[in-house]
């Protein structure tokens, strides 16, 4: 007697090894047909955040009444180094902590205080040396050190610190400053020394006439620099019996010219380095990036990193002012109810299933705490140019509804090369409301994945950068899962085998 149930399972079991085989042989075909990049319309660019908190989740920021919110965008992973900022624009307690004194209760005493510096001249010509309280970003504590004027050949000006003292372990510490160079004259060098006790010193120095050297803070005007060195490293100037013991002050000696300085943080205490964050760098000429833990700045400026996590503990309650995100938006970030989609399945076009119009926001929100730069709108071309009826965009349209907007600019020409990234707006404003029209021609299994993806937000994935999960987000192999799924359900009993659920 025939097993008919086990016969029809062989049967279908046949048929899975077809689809499945199938699915194999046309994969790529089918991806670059599946309408997954139909709508990857980005809108990247960089977004400076006057004052942010690294404990926040990226990218967030506090709007005009002083809510934490969400900006509409994730941060820009085909950035190798997306967020920048300036060394010394990070309001963080380490950075004003020394000295540490056993014998005061609650270490009221700091290096950033300017009332606690002495200062001396060598040269009674010159109008002197003067030490004051500073900002270089709001709250960020700094001591301005700053020569008066006519210092010339011969002068120095001296400004030190002894209110500390260190008598054990000496070089196993580190130098460690961070400044900006406000004002430097072509002949003039500016130290930042270690003495101990019988005059004994190790330097850093500011010098223009250098370019490079284990000493070397910086050799131009600028800011955010940075210096950390251990002293047992260093090179010890015997200005007394040639052995470093007892630390007793720190000074900055600017000398043979005019300078200013603005010290955001200085330590001669600690046995360890500030952890600044992780950069991806070619560290040794090969052409590949590697990971690199950056302790020091010797260029004038931003740096960059790979994330805000990668920073030191020092700074993971820290607030970094003017941080620079390099940020995108696409369809993940936006509000379901911002896009409006159009799906007509038509045979008035032959050898295509449907058009599909796409109204898609590109907006960036504006506020006082934001700030903007090379901002642009673009869009891969996924299909060959006689696919893409009209590509158009509008720009601050205020509240009427996108199917209300006349004033499109049409860039449908520029739609010429498939697997072209084209930039579709580069003239965004923040706080307008704009929106791109992708008015296009489909074939059925585009038409449907392209429909499911926005009625299924997040189901699919967007193309290169987009967001999505598993197998199943995939179209086609999403399709055959399903598939299979029926199959099963037929064998077992379940539900009778009634083929694809939509159009033939």
């Amino acid at each position: 007697m025939t097993n008919k149930p086990f016969t029809a399972a062989r049967s279908l079991f046949l048929v899975v090894l077809l689809v499945a085989s199938v699915v194999a042989g046309t994969g790529t075909v089918a991806a670059q047909q599946s309408g997954t990049t139909v709508a990857d319309t980005t809108t990247s660019g960089e977004v400076t955040i006057q004052s942010y908190n690294v404990s926040w989740d990226p990218i967030q920021y506090e709007n005009n009444n002083g809510e934490l919110v969400t900006h509409p965008s994730h941060v820009n992973e085909s950035v190798d180094n997306p967020y920048s900022f300036v060394a010394t624009d990070i309001e963080v307690a380490d950075y004003g902590v020394f000295p540490r004194k056993s014998a005061e209760s609650d270490n009221s005493a700091s290096a950033l205080d300017a009332s606690e510096w002495s200062t001396s001249v060598s040269d009674t010509t010159n109008t002197g040396l003067s030490t004051s309280d500073v900002e270089t970003a709001p709250g960020v504590d700094a001591v301005n050190i700053a020569t008066g004027g006519s210092m010339g050949s011969g002068d120095t000006a001296t400004a030190t610190y002894s209110n500390f003292s260190v008598t054990s372990d000496e070089k196993k510490r580190y130098l460690q400053v961070a400044m900006d160079v406000n004002q430097l004259d072509s002949g003039a060098t500016v130290d930042v020394r270690v003495v101990d006790e019988n005059g004994d010193y190790y330097a850093a120095e500011v010098n223009p006439s250098r370019s490079s050297g284990e000493d070397l803070i910086g050799s131009a005007q600028g800011e955010g620099y940075v210096f950390q060195r251990q002293l047992g490293d260093m090179e010890l100037v015997a200005d007394g019996d040639g052995t470093f013991d007892n630390i007793e002050k720190t000074e900055v000696v600017i000398a043979e010219g005019d300078a200013d300085v603005s010290v955001t943080a200085v330590n001669v205490q600690k046995m360890s380095t500030w952890d600044l964050g992780t950069q991806l760098k070619d560290t040794n000429g090969d052409g590949e990036l590697e990971e690199t833990t950056l302790k020091e700045v010797s260029s004038p400026g931003a740096v960059s990193i790979t994330s805000l996590d990668s920073m030191g503990q020092t700074f993971q309650k820290g607030i970094v002012h003017d941080l620079t995100i390099d940020f995108a938006s696409n369809r993940s970030d936006r509000d379901a109810d911002e896009i409006v989609t159009e799906f007509n399945q038509t045979d008035q076009r032959p050898g295509y299933y449907g058009t599909a119009t796409i109204y898609m926001p590109t907006g960036l929100p504006s506020a006082y705490e934001l700030s903007y730069a090379d901002v642009k709108t673009t869009q891969t071309q996924a299909f060959l140019a006689d696919r893409y009826i009209e590509v158009s965009y509008a720009e601050g349209v205020g509240d009427t509804a996108p199917k209300n907007i006349s004033s499109w600019t049409d860039i449908t020409s520029s739609f010429s090369s498939q697997g072209a990234n084209v930039t579709v707006d580069d003239t965004l404003q923040p706080g307008q409301t704009n929106y791109v029209v992708l008015n296009l021609q489909l074939q059925e299994n585009e038409f449907q994945t392209t429909q499911d993806a926005f009625a299924t937000a997040g189901a699919a994935v967007m193309g290169p950068g987009g967001d999505g999960g598993g197998l199943g987000s995939i179209p086609l192999v999403g399709g055959a899962l399903a598939t299979l799924g029926s199959l099963w359900a037929y064998v077992k009993g379940l539900v009778p085998f009634i083929g694809p659920s939509r159009g033939a």
